[in-house]
């Protein structure tokens, strides 16, 4: 048609979902299209160091530094915990491009042996995300009634919500920090997750 033919902005806008959805907020564009943060090419990180050597240095860095955070926090008698946070693909599967070498539960296994072999106390929000999260399909995630914005894969408001009282159940739990009314407070966290949806 004569606009993609003849617009080098028309162009760009429809080619690049950054620019799309900019565009899209200002009512001026379409919604760009749902594609997932995780392909083949674009995140290793979530197939096996097997499948790409490369990745295997970066791994070995990356424990390093968190091996080096862990001295760092005993030096200062301080106790670490590590909460990993799932991305949006990982707790909504229809997310995913359909593949048989991508294992999203990859970095999270890797990071859990390498925390439980050098003692380092952590939290996987993923099990509790999918819990919570509505994974039923649908053609885009709600800012509003989801976990994760639909463009940018941040946690939403109500994402962050259900994060923080995981993870104020878990130090209150695991005993992380000492407070007079721990059953009261477990309590009613226990209360506000059993009404969350």
């Amino acid at each position: 048609d004569f606009l993609s033919q003849h617009l080098l902005v028309y162009n760009m806008l429809r080619n690049s979902s950054r620019l799309r959805n900019v565009a899209f907020r200002f009512g001026l564009s379409d919604a760009p299209p749902i594609q997932s943060s995780v392909t083949e090419e674009a995140e290793p990180v979530f197939h096996s160091v097997g499948e790409y050597p490369w990745l295997r240095d970066h791994w070995i860095v990356h424990l390093d530094n968190l091996g080096q955070l862990k001295q760092a926090t005993e030096k200062h008698h301080a106790t670490l915990l590590m909460v990993l946070i799932p991305t949006a693909d990982q707790v909504y599967a229809y997310l995913r491009p359909a593949s048989q070498t991508l294992d999203p539960e990859y970095p999270n296994r890797r990071l859990q042996e390498y925390f439980e072999k050098h003692g380092i106390r952590f939290l996987d929000l993923l099990p509790e995300l999918r819990r919570y999260a509505d994974l039923h399909p649908k053609p885009a995630l709600d800012g509003r009634e989801d976990l994760y914005f639909p463009h940018d894969r941040h946690l939403t408001v109500k994402g962050n919500r259900l994060a923080g009282l995981l993870i104020s159940r878990h130090l209150l739990e695991q005993s992380f920090v000492d407070v007079p009314d721990k059953s009261r407070r477990l309590s009613d966290i226990h209360q506000q997750l059993s009404r969350f949806d």
